[in-house]
């Protein structure tokens, strides 16, 4: 389960990344005529709530999908299969 929460936050920081990388490459790109015409640009930026919910989206995401095997192999069944392969070894 860690493993899925760690691999989760590393893709939310790389979306993260990825986000501010291309915002910066737009702004870059943009003219004064584009400023002109969309006023809104000037004001376009990552929003700290919306990174917040994100990542805590990815954490969630993590622990669920990380959670559901492991309840899967700590059913009985599954327990009973295992101890009966390990004392025929």
């Amino acid at each position: 389960m860690t493993e899925n929460l760690v691999l989760a936050l590393a893709g939310g920081l790389l979306g993260l990344w990825i986000a501010s990388q291309s915002l910066a490459t737009v702004l870059a790109f943009a003219t004064p005529t584009m400023f002109d015409r969309m006023p809104a640009l000037r004001d376009v930026g990552v929003n700290a709530p919306v990174l917040g919910y994100s990542l805590a989206l990815a954490a969630i995401a993590g622990i669920g999908f990380g959670l559901i095997p492991a309840l899967a192999v700590t059913s009985n069944s599954t327990a009973l299969l295992l101890r009966g392969a390990r004392a025929g070894a």
